[in-house]
């Protein structure tokens, strides 16, 4: 059996990959919907889509449009909390060839194996003060793991 931080980072990877190149699909096959992203500020919901589209479209439009060329996710831990569930935390970079763009922030998710095997996103939760959607280039707050 895959190690649980395995399985994170490669979903990690999947989707930033994704996000970075505005590939809905991908996004959409990783994450079922509806879809709740908690914020420090309230929670956003995902409900159809065409939101999903529109937030993928965003967020790649907020990435690009500040020049980012990368945006890398590292797990930090993750654990099987039951064999169709992983609880993990991870670090999110954007940098601009090498350069950070805004302070390292962390995340949670939640994977879930779907009935057909694959691991997919069921919560995600993000240290960011922001209650729109999609979160352009975070509002990280100290003591977020900015530090790291």
């Amino acid at each position: 059996m895959a190690e649980a931080r395995d399985i994170y980072q490669e979903v990690l990877d999947v989707l930033s990959r994704a996000i970075l190149e505005g590939n809905s699909d991908t996004v959409l096959r990783l994450i079922p919907l509806p879809h709740a992203v908690r914020t420090m500020s309230g929670q956003i919901r995902i409900a159809t889509e065409a939101e999903m589209i529109s937030t993928v479209e965003g967020m790649q439009a907020s990435l690009k449009g500040n020049g980012a060329t990368d945006y890398i996710r590292i797990v930090d831990e993750a654990q099987f909390t039951g064999e169709n569930e992983i609880v993990g935390e991870h670090t999110s970079h954007i940098l601009r060839n090498g350069v950070r763009l805004v302070p390292p922030y962390r995340n949670q998710l939640t994977l879930r194996r779907a009935d057909d095997g694959a691991w997919q996103v069921s919560a995600t939760s993000e240290v960011v003060a922001d209650t729109r959607w999609p979160i352009l280039l975070p509002n990280a707050r100290a003591g977020d793991g900015s530090d790291t």
